[in-house]
């Protein structure tokens, strides 16, 4: 039993160090998403998010428009492996509060 406690901990552990710097990488990427916008007949890109109760919206030069979309894709990955590995410390931590 005592080898089992000691390998859910060292996962535990594990899980923990992957959180922290997934959180870490989630900090670097744009929030938000990209909304297209028809100003005087022209077609813009926009970043709306949330800054604390407002919705702000930064105008993207079309230039910067693929580097933008990749990284919020990239955010969307990063935040469904935070979920993912959330779950399973919740499961290791279930699991070590077992007494047989």
């Amino acid at each position: 039993m005592l080898v089992i406690r000691g390998v859910l901990q060292e996962e535990l552990e594990r899980q923990q160090r992957m959180l922290k710097a997934y959180l870490a990488k989630l900090e670097a990427l744009p929030k938000g998403n990209i909304v297209p916008k028809k100003v005087n007949g022209r077609n813009y890109s926009y970043l709306q998010f949330r800054s604390g109760r407002r919705v702000v919206s930064q105008y993207i030069p079309e230039s910067e428009l693929p580097i933008i979309k990749a990284k919020i894709e990239e955010r969307k990955r990063y935040q469904k492996t935070v979920r993912d590995i959330q779950k399973e410390i919740k499961f290791i931590q279930k699991a070590l509060k077992i007494k047989v």
